[in-house]
């Protein structure tokens, strides 16, 4: 008489979920999730009209997920926050760092609206980070069958494998690009102090924001300086490649040696080492 086999039975999709509800962790998955959706119907609804109120949903999102992080990391205990090494632990978190970002984004939006490409990097984050929590989690409660469930395992391990690299190197482009929104505004900003200066002085915390989170980012990420050092060498080249010979002479050298020095210059003491928080890996 052959052995009997046991029969699995999975649990059913409340008995997952219920528990999952008592967790952190749930609402932070939640929050990513809410981060897809508002993003979503901030692009559709930016091509007929204002789409502010998503542009702001969505970074209430992205606080809502890295204020649970940074409660999980650094604010555990009471005896925690009265480390002596609290707030530099803190300061050196790159979570605390992407914190900071969604919300000056989010404080200044009333006075300079949405910006240009702010929404890129946190939405690619949350797109691995929500599949990963429903892979691990939610997927096997689901009501279907075994075979339908290893499928959508399959293909989320094939996503994720396949484009998270891709992934992380077209946030940090992204990050980058927040600079070419401030090409056209930082030059008018003393004309701007005059007629709107909350607008002008908010610009400008924005942009020292920005200038300081890419600094950090340049420090610890590997993928913000690749993109930061290739785009400096096609510069560099282009500078010095013969289809240039008819830029002048000092505008080379202002890139090369005035711009490139006060970067060195004025940047260079902004730096934390880094810190890196478990739970934020897809970056």
């Amino acid at each position: 008489m052959p052995p009997k086999t046991k029969t699995l039975k999975p649990q059913t999709f409340t008995n997952t979920i219920v528990p999952l509800l008592k967790t952190q962790q749930f609402y932070w998955y939640v929050g990513h999730v809410s981060v897809l959706f508002s993003f979503v119907m901030y692009t559709v609804k930016s091509f007929f009209s204002s789409s502010l109120f998503y542009y702001k949903l969505t970074l209430l999102s992205v606080l809502l997920t890295y204020t649970i992080v940074l409660r999980q990391v650094h604010f555990k205990t009471l005896d925690s926050i009265k480390s002596p090494t609290f707030k530099q632990n803190l300061l050196k978190d790159e979570n605390f760092h992407y914190f900071w970002l969604a919300l000056t984004f989010f404080l200044v939006s009333g006075s300079v609206g949405a910006v240009s490409g702010a929404l890129y990097s946190f939405t690619i984050f949350s797109l691995f980070h929500a599949l990963t929590y429903f892979q691990n989690n939610i997927l096997g409660a689901l009501p279907t069958s075994l075979s339908q469930q290893q499928a959508i395992n399959s293909r989320i391990n094939t996503f994720t494998t396949s484009y998270n690299e891709p992934a992380l190197m077209v946030a940090a482009n992204a990050e980058l690009l927040l600079l070419s929104s401030f090409v056209f505004t930082i030059p008018f900003t003393p004309f701007r102090l005059f007629r709107a200066p909350v607008a002008a002085i908010a610009n400008l915390w924005l942009f020292a924001t920005v200038v300081v989170f890419l600094k950090l980012r340049y420090d610890s990420n590997k993928y913000t300086r690749t993109v930061v050092d290739s785009w400096d060498l096609r510069i560099s080249q282009f500078l010095y490649s013969p289809q240039s010979q008819i830029i002048p002479q000092g505008v080379k050298d202002a890139y090369l040696v005035h711009f490139k020095g006060a970067l060195q210059k004025y940047l260079g003491p902004i730096t934390f080492s880094k810190t890196v928080a478990p739970t934020k890996k897809n970056k």
